[in-house]
């Protein structure tokens, strides 16, 4: 019969063959070693085959696959935000540079000047163009002041400042004259204003200029006073049925139109003033036609004819002028127009037989 002690003896053993069964079926790992990846442990790369797991070989290569995996898809590139269209920078079209070329008729002549263009204005070489009008030009180096005489008509600019006078008044310009190369470049618009030209145009369209045939800019003054010129160097007047002392005898101090037409023309209607502007408008063009066709016979004449016929073109072209520059197309003085382009028409005649 057993005792106590054998039957400890045999226990201990069973309990060590079952301990060792049970580690043989799950071997006991480092507890910081890598957990096993599925039933071959070596196939995952953790460890070098062949070799039990230690903290030393651990990860020590790295997994070689059968074949290279397949590349991450890319990331996708990052969308930039929209931007509203009310934000976006709107840049303005550089400016179209124009040639800087004018053309401009005056008194029977025509001329291409050519100026320099700073952004929508030009600006022409002023002693040029004064030289083609027949215009004085004084030029005061010290000061780069340039002074014009032009018939009646002063004006005064200097070189960078903005501001020019005509006629005892200030005239702001756009653009200040420049002063380049020994030339003065004066703003068109303001040399428009001492020539009387009017200009058509742009800087991109390119630009033309007609001025009217030198006249005194106290033309207006003498239609209301009825003076007119005669080929033969003298003047007549036919004077105005009303005392005119100012613009503001009829008109509404600087302004327009008149206060009424009764102010001045009395029982006279708008149609019967109608009826005496467009017959003065038409004589006027009807005249102007013809004038401009003994111009164009005289600039071609001889030195004898031309003197022989200057007189009588030079008082044609003032008196078609003073009509011109009658802003009433007649009405301020229509009596005086009437007699006025009689003797327009007297002289154009006696043109004709010295420019044949």
């Amino acid at each position: 019969m057993l005792n106590k002690k054998m039957l400890f003896q045999i226990g201990a053993v069973l309990s060590m063959c079952l301990f060792a069964l049970a580690g043989a079926i799950n071997p006991v790992t480092d507890a910081s070693a890598t957990p096993q990846m599925g039933n071959d442990c070596y196939a995952s790369g953790c460890h070098t085959a062949g070799k039990p797991l230690t903290k030393e070989n651990l990860q020590q290569k790295p997994p070689t696959p059968a074949s290279a995996p397949k590349p991450a898809p890319a990331a996708p590139a990052p969308i930039a935000p929209s931007v509203p269209a009310s934000a976006k920078p709107i840049l303005a079209p550089a400016p179209a540079k124009g040639s800087g070329e004018v053309k401009i008729a005056f008194n029977g002549q025509t001329r291409v000047f050519t100026g320099m263009v700073k952004g929508d204005t030009i600006l022409l070489p002023l002693r040029e163009t004064a030289d083609f009008f027949g215009a004085s030009l004084a030029w005061n180096n010290q000061t780069k002041t340039a002074n014009i005489a032009f018939g009646d008509i002063k004006a005064s600019l200097r070189a960078n400042q903005p501001m020019a006078a005509v006629d005892g008044r200030e005239v702001k310009l756009a653009v200040a004259p420049v002063l380049t190369k020994g030339r003065i470049m004066a703003p068109l618009t303001l040399l428009a204003e001492v020539f009387g030209m009017t200009v058509s145009g742009d800087v991109k369209t390119g630009i033309s200029a007609t001025a009217p045939p030198p006249v005194s800019r106290e033309a207006q003054k003498k239609a209301l006073a009825g003076l007119y010129y005669r080929g033969d160097g003298t003047t007549a007047s036919i004077p105005s049925g009303k005392s005119i002392t100012s613009c503001g005898s009829c008109h509404q101090p600087g302004k327009q139109p008149l206060v009424t037409c009764a102010t001045c023309h009395g029982s006279m209607t708008q149609e019967r003033i109608r009826i005496v502007q467009n017959d003065l408008v038409d004589q006027y063009f009807a005249l102007q036609k013809e004038l401009a066709a003994l111009q164009a016979k005289y600039n071609g004449a001889g030195s004898a004819a031309k003197q022989a016929a200057k007189g009588y073109l030079d008082a044609a072209s003032k008196n078609m002028a003073l009509f011109a520059e009658d802003k009433s197309d007649g009405i301020h003085n229509p009596a005086f127009f009437r007699v006025m382009f009689i003797q327009v028409k007297q002289d154009l005649t006696i043109l004709k037989s010295l420019l044949p």
